[in-house]
C-alpha cells in the first residue's frame, strides 16, 4: 500500500496502523509550515515596467508588507497568462493578519488589501482590479525536520529511509514533499519520494518500460542536453559573441542560443 498523506493527515489515523506510524520519531520529528497563498488574474500584466530580467519570473521579497514573497510569471510558456503569486507568506504575524481580514470582510477584503499593498509597492504601475483570484491558507504548505531531531538520531536521509518501509516490512510506504525535505516545498520532493517507495517495493513487479522511464528521469536524464519537446527558460545574460544563456527545463542543463527579440521568443 502506498500513502500520500503528510503527517497533518497521519495523526487523524485511528487503529494498529494510525499508533504505529504516529507513535514513530520519524514521523513526530516531521514538522510543517503554515502558508497563505493569493493567486489572480489580471487584464494586463501590470508588472512589466518593473520587469528588469525578461524572459525569468519576477519575484519581489518584502518584510515591510505581508505579502512577504511575491511572483509574477515572466517564462514564455506561461507569458500570456497574465497571472501572479501576489502572497507567498509564511510568518505566522502575517498569517494571522491575512486571517483577520478574510474573517472581517471575506476575500473581497483580502483583495482590497492585496490592491493597497500592490498599488504601494508599484506606485508607476496603473493596476487594475483583478479578473479572477484564489485566497488559501494551507497547514502543510511544506514541511522540515524538527529541533533537536538529530539528537534522536533522526535526519532528513533517515526519514528518506524510514518512508520506504515505515513498518519495518514490505507492504506500506509513504510518499510526499514531507518524506523528501532535501526538497521542502518542490515538486521534486514527492517525485522522488514516490520513486524510492516504487524502488524499494515495487520494482519487481512494475513494466519494464516505466522502470526504464523512471531511472532516466531519476538519473536527470542520463546527462541529456535536451529534448525536441522540451521548452526554453530564457535568461537576458547576453555574451561577447552575441548569444544568451537558456536553461532547459527538463534537463537543467545550459545551452546558447542566438539572440533574438523577446517578442520572438514569446513566440517560439
Amino acid at each position: 500500500m502506498i500513502v500520500n498523506a503528510g503527517q497533518p493527515d497521519i495523526t487523524k489515523f485511528a487503529g494498529p496502523l494510525g499508533a504505529a506510524l504516529n507513535k514513530d520519531p520519524h514521523m513526530t520529528n516531521i514538522h510543517t509550515v503554515e502558508v497563505v497563498i493569493y493567486n489572480a488574474l489580471w487584464p494586463s500584466r501590470w508588472w512589466d515596467m518593473y520587469q528588469q530580467r525578461n524572459g525569468r519570473n519576477f519575484r519581489p521579497i518584502t518584510d515591510s508588507r505581508c505579502t512577504i514573497r511575491s511572483e509574477f510569471l515572466s517564462h514564455p510558456y506561461v507569458y500570456p497568462a497574465n497571472v501572479s503569486r501576489p502572497i507567498y507568506c509564511d510568518d505566522p504575524n502575517c498569517i494571522a493578519q491575512w486571517k483577520a481580514i478574510y474573517a472581517a470582510g471575506g476575500k473581497d477584503a483580502v483583495r482590497a488589501a492585496v490592491m493597497n499593498d500592490m498599488r504601494s509597492m508599484f506606485p508607476l504601475a496603473d493596476i487594475p482590479e483583478p479578473y479572477s483570484d484564489l485566497l488559501t491558507f494551507r497547514k502543510n504548505g511544506w514541511h522540515f525536520v524538527g529541533p533537536y531531531a538529530t539528537k534522536k538520531n533522526i535526519t532528513i536521509a533517515s526519514i528518506a529511509e524510514w518512508a520506504q518501509r515505515p513498518l519495518g516490512k514490505d507492504g506500506l510506504c509513504m510518499v510526499g514533499e514531507s518524506y523528501y525535505i532535501w526538497s521542502s516545498a518542490w515538486a521534486h520532493g514527492p517525485f522522488r519520494s514516490a520513486v524510492n517507495c516504487l524502488n524499494a517495493q515495487f520494482k519487481d513487479v512494475m513494466p519494464a518500460e516505466s522502470i526504464k522511464e523512471m531511472d532516466f528521469i531519476a538519473s536527470g536524464c542520463d546527462g541529456a542536453e535536451s529534448f525536441d519537446t522540451e521548452l526554453m527558460a530564457v535568461d537576458t545574460k547576453m555574451h561577447p559573441d552575441d548569444q544568451m544563456i537558456s536553461r532547459k527545463l527538463i534537463t537543467g542543463k545550459d545551452r546558447r542560443v542566438a539572440r533574438k527579440p523577446f517578442s520572438e521568443l514569446l513566440r517560439m
